[in-house]
C-alpha cells in the first residue's frame, strides 16, 4: 500500500482552488472580481473510498484516486488523467501543481478546504 507523506485524514473532503499562479511568478486570487469573471467555480472532491470530482475552469474528471508520497494521482477508468503535487498541506489549506495529463496542462494553485 502506497505511504502518503500528509495525514490521509486531512485530505479527505472538498478543497476549493482560491489562487493560481500567474505568469509573473505570483499568485492571483480567482475568486473576486475582474478575474472570478472568467473562471468557473474550481474544485476538488476526495472521498474516504478513494474516489474523487474534479470539476473547473480547466474541465471535469472523476475516479479513483490514490495518495502517494507528496501525490495525489487520479485516475479515469484505471488510466492516469491528472496528477496533483502536493507542496504543502496544513490546517485546511494546501498548495500544489496540477497536471492534467490528456493536455500536460499545469498550474501552479493555492487551495481552500470547505
Amino acid at each position: 500500500m502506497p505511504k502518503f507523506d500528509y495525514d490521509i485524514n486531512s485530505l479527505i473532503g472538498t478543497w476549493d482552488v482560491t489562487h493560481i499562479r500567474g505568469e509573473s511568478g505570483g499568485y492571483f486570487s480567482i475568486k473576486i472580481p475582474p478575474v472570478s469573471d472568467y473562471f468557473d467555480e474550481t474544485f476538488i472532491i476526495l472521498n474516504s473510498n478513494n474516489t474523487y470530482v474534479l470539476d473547473g475552469w480547466y474541465g471535469s474528471l472523476s475516479g479513483e484516486y490514490k495518495a502517494d508520497g507528496k501525490s495525489v494521482l487520479l485516475y479515469d477508468n484505471n488510466m492516469l488523467a491528472a496528477k496533483c503535487a502536493i507542496s504543502s498541506m496544513i490546517d485546511g489549506h494546501m498548495e500544489a501543481t496540477i497536471t492534467i495529463m490528456e493536455t500536460m496542462f499545469t498550474s501552479d494553485m493555492k487551495l481552500l478546504k470547505r
